[in-house]
């Protein structure tokens, strides 16, 4: 389209919270259109890891566009950067040209420049601060296809790595371990063993989360036993004092039921009438004693 300076520029950015248990992904489409600036306002992102997939390209015009990176901080204890490498990488067009700032700022000469011939570039990639400025420029009118997939990941600069150490010396989150994305850019994250020791931490807090449950839930039951006890004594009560009893005054009258029993049964056998036979004993037995 003659006299229309336009670059549209769609990318799918994949995002690996470190706060999510269940470490899901985040999918957005980017469309960035571009102007003669040589870099227009920069779209910041903040990144613990990312995927960065190019998906269609339409080039017109003389322009440029920018993707700007910035290393999310895990803790405020530690200094972090980004890392940086190509899973794929493929480049027709020799008119456009991508430019890595490893300082995050396109003011300074660009570190690498990529265009048609390069091949996909081996080594990795680190920040010289906490930033990667990523330009796409155009320098003519012809038009082509290129595309790329770059994966970025936060690593800690510390010597003293509390997440996971790669092979390569990066200490990235240990939620990007085993999460199918080549991090660690050598493979060290996905190895069987780096999944294997994750999986056993996750267990680790599963069985942490069921002690905490279990203990709460006999903590309620034993509350609700308690109050259910409660209400039945104090029901009790009110009942015995609505009749004008307490618990005393209904252990007292017990008692004294009981002393009248005894009492009656004791006066009854005392006075309790002489059989004829008996008297009829006892008055042959007087009368000898008379003589």
């Amino acid at each position: 389209m003659e006299g229309r300076r336009r670059l549209v520029l769609q990318l799918t950015i994949l995002f690996f919270p470190i706060t999510a248990p269940t470490y899901p992904t985040i999918s957005s489409t980017y469309t960035l259109p571009s102007t003669d600036d040589p870099c227009p306002s920069k779209e910041s992102l903040k990144v613990t890891g990312a995927t960065v997939k190019s998906t269609k390209f339409a080039l017109e015009g003389l322009n440029s566009s920018c993707l700007l990176f910035e290393a999310a901080k895990r803790s405020e204890n530690y200094r972090f950067k980004l890392a940086a490498h190509f899973e794929q990488f493929h480049w027709e067009s020799c008119s456009v040209i991508l430019e890595i700032f490893l300082n995050g700022n396109d003011s300074t000469r660009a570190v690498t420049q990529l265009s048609c011939g390069n091949k996909k570039p081996e080594r990795q990639l680190t920040s010289l601060s906490d930033s990667i400025l990523f330009k796409i420029r155009r320098n003519s009118t012809d038009v082509g296809r290129f595309g790329f997939h770059l994966v970025l990941a936060s690593y800690s600069v510390e010597e003293n790595c509390v997440d996971f150490r790669c092979q390569t010396g990066l200490c990235i989150a240990e939620n990007l371990v085993c999460d199918s994305v080549n991090h660690c850019s050598d493979g060290s994250d996905e190895r069987p063993r780096a999944c294997a020791n994750r999986n056993m931490i996750g267990n680790k807090g599963k069985v942490g989360l069921g002690v905490v449950i279990g203990l709460t839930l006999g903590l309620l039951l034993l509350c609700v036993f308690g109050m259910v006890g409660l209400s039945i004594c104090c029901k009790r009560g009110s009942t015995l004092q609505r009749y004008g009893e307490t618990p005393t005054t209904l252990a007292e009258n017990k008692a004294d039921q009981r002393f009248d029993q005894t009492a009656s049964t004791v006066l009854q056998n005392k006075y309790m009438p002489v059989p004829p036979s008996q008297c009829v004993a006892c008055r042959s037995d007087a009368e000898s004693r008379g003589h």
